[in-house]
């Protein structure tokens, strides 16, 4: 590649002095015509043409300039030429002929008896110039050809030492180290713009990779209990003999000890597929006036089973972009926890309405509540607070809430809650941006 470049680079040079030298040729044989036609002008306006062209040979000489005017029957009337040259036809136009002692730039006028008017200009001169024009093309393209290697060296070493540290980089990221990055030299040219895009797609891996670690850390951490749990609860059952409806309790219990380990795995999963960005996310317009409304008939005899008082305030028509299935699974954990933390004898309230922040989705609560420098505790995986320890549940609730408010670019809020007398309580919002029209 450097070779055809330099190949290419030292055509270029002759190309463009061969070019010039050929429009100067030009110039010159426009200029020699100019003069010509100015010449044959004065002379047509003479009474006495021939004695006219006589007078005007009589002071050039002939390695100057050829003059010559002919009879229709092709004799010589008078000019400083011997003969017409047999170099150049009896034809009326401007041409360039070979002479004796290099070109000859000839204007042929003709006349109105037949005869004709020459009127041309030696140019010994330009031998001398397609020569040069020869030896500076060589040398231009020796030249060029010297150049074009070098800087094709110079710009191919360049390239391969910066694709040499690439390929190091990768060597080091496949033998496992994730943390190290494709350096930029700071010219934002096409080079750091690819170690842009390289260090990107290396972010996202091991974010991706994190995620794979740490979703496996806490399945095996934090399902190994419960699973243990599981095989002691069947272990005792089959030690002992028990009735039939004894081994169906057994049996349920443990089904359903099942159930929330099944549960639990979904739920990581999920968290993990959206925390790496790899859900299959079915992004289309979610009615949240119609979501909220579902949810809150849902729950409502869950809601007076336990005393509580749940009220709902919806704005009609509010829409969002968003996946429907997680949108409604985030909106049901929060009520879920709601309903669950909050005494009996208390309240919980939902609301959607439209703010200028966006569309905000809130549950307020009477419950409990949670301390402030425990709020940005309990988005994480697994954690559970001393007050809901003796309740079901995994301690993923409010991190899946999170992870779906981060993929749907809303926010997350946890505020006091409390009542009007002063009482505990919690205010969880999610603001989403509203759907816009494209």
């Amino acid at each position: 590649m450097v070779v055809f470049a330099a190949l290419v680079f030292a055509a270029a040079g002759p190309v463009a002095v061969l070019a010039l030298g050929a429009a100067v040729e030009v110039q010159m044989d426009h200029r020699f015509d100019r003069i010509a036609r100015d010449m044959a002008g004065n002379i047509r306006s003479q009474p006495d043409m021939a004695a006219a062209v006589t007078a005007l040979a009589a002071r050039t000489p002939v390695h100057l300039r050829w003059i010559a005017l002919t009879a229709g029957d092709g004799r010589l009337v008078a000019g400083n030429l011997g003969q017409w040259p047999d170099s150049l036809p009896r034809l009326a136009g401007n041409v360039t002929v070979a002479a004796e002692l290099g070109p000859v730039r000839a204007a042929v006028i003709g006349m109105a008896d037949g005869g004709f008017l020459l009127i041309a200009t030696p140019m010994p001169e330009r031998v001398f110039l397609t020569a040069l024009e020869g030896e500076v093309a060589l040398a231009t393209s020796a030249i060029m050809l010297l150049a074009g290697v070098a800087a094709g060296v110079l710009i191919a070493r360049r390239a391969l030492h910066r694709l040499d540290r690439v390929n190091r980089t990768a060597a080091t990221i496949l033998a496992g180290d994730l943390s190290r990055r494709v350096p930029r030299d700071g010219g934002d040219d096409e080079y750091d713009q690819l170690a842009d895009n390289l260090n990107a797609m290396l972010d996202r891996i091991q974010g991706l990779v994190g995620t794979v670690r740490g979703i496996t850390h806490n399945i095996a951490h934090d399902l190994r209990s419960p699973l243990n749990r599981l095989r002691g609860r069947l272990e005792v059952a089959l030690m002992t003999e028990r009735s039939p409806a004894e081994y169906q309790q057994a049996l349920a219990a443990a089904m359903d000890q099942a159930d929330s380990i099944v549960a639990t795995f979904n739920a990581l999963l999920t968290i993990a597929r959206i925390e790496g960005g790899v859900a299959n996310l079915d992004r289309r317009a979610v009615d949240v006036t119609e979501a909220v409304e579902s949810l809150g008939d849902l729950y409502q005899p869950l809601a007076e089973e336990s005393g509580l008082d749940l009220r709902i305030e919806v704005d009609p028509g509010l829409l969002i972009a968003g996946d429907p299935h997680l949108v409604s699974q985030a909106l049901n954990n929060l009520l879920d926890n709601a309903i669950k933390y909050t005494p009996a004898g208390g309240f919980v309230r939902l609301s959607a309405h439209l703010t200028p922040q966006g569309i905000c989705v809130s549950v307020r609560d009477s419950g409990p509540g949670i301390a402030a420098d425990q709020r940005g505790k309990v988005l994480e995986h697994f954690v559970r607070l001393d007050p809901a320890r003796h309740l079901p549940g995994a301690g993923l609730g409010l991190s899946l809430v999170a992870a779906v408010v981060q993929t749907h670019g809303a926010v997350l809020s946890l505020q006091d809650g409390a009542s009007q007398d002063g009482g505990p309580g919690l205010l969880i919002s999610l603001t989403f941006p509203p759907l816009t029209s494209s």
